[in-house]
């Protein structure tokens, strides 16, 4: 989605705390089911919209397992003058992460991958290198953990750039997969870290990194609208 015909992501998640055993949770959410009004959020919702001129957004409040609320607010499209909606897609940015992070489990719990061996051993041709430090102590639970001694990392194509064309992700590990630090022994935000786990879950899956996530992660939940990049 492109960011100038696309509504602005706004992700805000509103949680219940856990209360006992998941049988109990589900008995726990009627009162607030019943009692929930939520005419002043959706005042504070437009208000802030129309202060910070946001397109449009989208807004869940969940108790349990159950949806309290769900409601789209704007334009999913403001040219086209398509309403957002609760079904609208949004693009999630790094909440993607803990998306990844929960696809390299599935196969941690299946045994087709063992987090504390070298990335090295998932990236078929491409490598992880460093001019101080052995390479091959970036674990994939070190890049989970952005403690692999990789650095941030961002890459991306603005709107307006039509004919901006992405590296390859072996492209991408070439020229950027450099170990700056220790790995294990300090915290550093790393988008390429996770680019990594991706590419990690796909070839220890022998399947491609979306069919294996709608598959194995968006199907079991019930994200029948989820997916990764726009269908």
């Amino acid at each position: 989605m492109m960011a100038s015909r696309w509504a602005h992501s706004v992700l805000i998640a509103l949680g219940g705390l856990a209360l006992g055993q998941a049988a109990h949770a589900q008995s726990t959410c009627e009162p607030a089911r019943a009692a929930a009004d939520f005419s002043l959020t959706r005042q504070i919702i437009r208000d802030g919209m129309a202060r910070d001129s946001l397109p449009g957004l989208a807004i869940s409040v969940v108790c349990g397992d159950s949806i309290l609320w769900a409601e789209g607010f704007g334009w999913a499209n403001r040219e086209k003058r398509v309403p957002a909606t609760a079904h609208t897609p949004f693009y999630l940015a790094s909440v993607t992460k803990t998306i990844t992070a929960t696809a390299l489990m599935v196969l941690r719990q299946r045994g087709q991958l063992d987090l504390d061996s070298p990335v090295n051993e998932y990236l078929g041709g491409a490598r992880l290198t460093s001019y101080a430090w052995d390479a091959n102590g970036a674990t994939l639970r070190g890049l989970a953990t952005h403690t692999s001694g990789l650095t941030t990392f961002d890459l991306g194509c603005s709107a307006p750039q039509q004919r901006c064309r992405l590296p390859s992700t072996r492209e991408i590990i070439e020229r950027y997969g450099v170990i700056v630090a220790p790995p294990g022994q300090q915290f550093d935000y790393s988008n390429l870290g996770y680019l990594l786990l991706g590419e990690a879950v796909a070839r220890a899956s022998k399947r491609d990194l979306g069919a294996f996530l709608e598959d194995e992660v968006f199907g079991p939940l019930g994200m029948r609208e989820s997916s990764l990049g726009v269908r």
